[in-house]
């Protein structure tokens, strides 16, 4: 799956996005440069490493 397209996004949306579909939660004090570059970051990490532990 792409990643989407941050930088068509407000901050708002950005953080909205990362809190709901990667569970983290990004400064919104940061220039949307560096949310979008966060954001890229996450959406480029594997499934594995944002689902944590897979064993109970």
């Amino acid at each position: 799956m792409p990643a989407p397209d941050f930088q068509a996004m407000t901050k708002a949306q950005i953080l909205e996005h990362c809190s709901s579909v990667y569970g983290v939660e990004l400064d919104g004090s940061a220039t949307k440069a560096e949310l979008v570059e966060q954001a890229t970051a996450l959406a480029q990490l594997p499934v594995e490493l944002l689902d944590g532990p897979s064993h109970p």
